[in-house]
C-alpha cells in the first residue's frame, strides 16, 4: 500500500471517530498554535495569512443562506469574524487577541466555553 493510501485510510478512520465540531475545533486550535509558535517573520506572515483565510471561510459559510445555524448566531459569528479580520489586517496585528478568539471558538465548539 502506498504512503498516500495509508494517509487517506488514517484520515478516513480519524474523521469517523471525531465529530465535525471536534474537527472544526481542531482547525481553530491549530490556527492559534501557529500564531503562538511563529517566531521568524515569514512564519508570522504565513500564520497571519492562514488565520485570514480561516476567518474569511467562516464568514462565507455563515453568510450562506443554506447554513442551518440560527440567523442570530450566524450574525454573531460573522461579526466576530469581521473583527478578527480587521485586527489581522492592521499593520501591527494584536496576535494575542486573535489567539484568544480562536481558542474561545475552539472551546465553544466542543462545549467547554
Amino acid at each position: 500500500m502506498s504512503v498516500s493510501n495509508h494517509v487517506m485510510k488514517a484520515y478516513s478512520q480519524a474523521t469517523r471517530l471525531r465529530s465535525q465540531r471536534e474537527q472544526d475545533s481542531d482547525v481553530f486550535r491549530r490556527a492559534a498554535d501557529r500564531l503562538r509558535k511563529a517566531e521568524q517573520p515569514i512564519d508570522i506572515t504565513r500564520a497571519l495569512v492562514d488565520n485570514q483565510t480561516l476567518w474569511r471561510t467562516v464568514i462565507g459559510l455563515v453568510n450562506d443562506a443554506s447554513n442551518p445555524l440560527p440567523d442570530v448566531l450566524r450574525a454573531q459569528i460573522a461579526s466576530v469574524g469581521h473583527t478578527v479580520l480587521r485586527v489581522l489586517e492592521h499593520p501591527t496585528p494584536d496576535i494575542d487577541f486573535v489567539i484568544s478568539v480562536n481558542l474561545a471558538i475552539a472551546e465553544g465548539l466542543i462545549g467547554r466555553a
